[in-house]
């Protein structure tokens, strides 16, 4: 009687061993998964032959046709970006629809690609790691005298923007307006978003111009006077 205590006792024993061993080839096999679609998106940035598939591919793997486009800022992002048919679902959603203050990066829902002016939202968070929380790294000039680039993939193509401001908005939130403006009118605005900036770009400007405009929230704790402000970053496309 004993000996079939034991032995059922390691038999259970086992067999829970054995369910928590796959299980974590499962976790495991997920994580791996998961990272190497982001390694083949983020080797596809730096290839010519990046493509449509690719986005393509991450709409399967989310199940989200939401999913518009990647962004990629060397050492500070590397994630994908939505649109949808309002400006406020994915400030608290991630991209697997789930509820999520992180949030995920989207670009405005009025935009056309053909736009002079393409705008990409983005929450920072104090409290989570968050895909735009780096962006402040640029509150030091050194930093982004060092990564002045931004690469976009939206569509089949992917482009390059060279950052030639960074700020802080204390009042102007509404940027989307000012993408209908004549050719003098877009000449003046890109060269009063430029005279913004804290650093000085030393990049000229002209009046066919696309930019890329991204806002994110400021948090950093010596920027008090800053802090639920945004955080500005504009790049023309080059």
């Amino acid at each position: 009687m004993k000996n079939i205590k034991i032995f059922s006792f390691g038999f259970i024993l086992s067999f829970i061993s054995v369910l928590i061993f796959f299980n974590f080839v499962n976790m495991k096999n997920n994580k791996v998964e998961k990272m190497e679609v982001k390694n083949y998106i983020k080797d596809k940035v730096h290839s010519s032959s990046y493509s449509y598939s690719e986005i393509k591919k991450l709409k399967e793997f989310y199940d989200n046709n939401d999913i518009f486009g990647y962004i990629y800022i060397p050492k500070i992002v590397d994630y994908p970006f939505v649109k949808t048919n309002n400006n406020e679902y994915y400030v608290n959603h991630n991209l697997y629809h789930e509820i999520d203050n992180v949030g995920v990066p989207f670009i405005d829902y009025r935009t056309l690609v053909t736009d002079k002016q393409l705008l990409i939202y983005g929450y920072n968070l104090c409290k989570y790691k968050a895909p735009f929380s780096n962006l402040e790294s640029y509150y030091n000039e050194d930093f982004y005298k060092e990564n002045k680039y931004i690469y976009l993939k939206v569509q089949d193509t992917i482009n390059k923007y060279e950052i030639f401001s960074v700020y802080v908005e204390t009042s102007n939130y509404d940027y989307f307006k000012e993408k209908n403006k004549s050719n003098n009118e877009w000449f003046n605005y890109i060269n009063y978003l430029k005279n913004k900036s804290w650093y000085n770009t030393d990049i000229d400007l002209n009046n066919s111009d696309q930019i890329l405009i991204i806002k994110t929230v400021s948090n950093l704790e010596e920027y008090k006077n800053y802090e639920n402000k945004y955080l500005m970053l504009i790049a023309r496309k080059i």
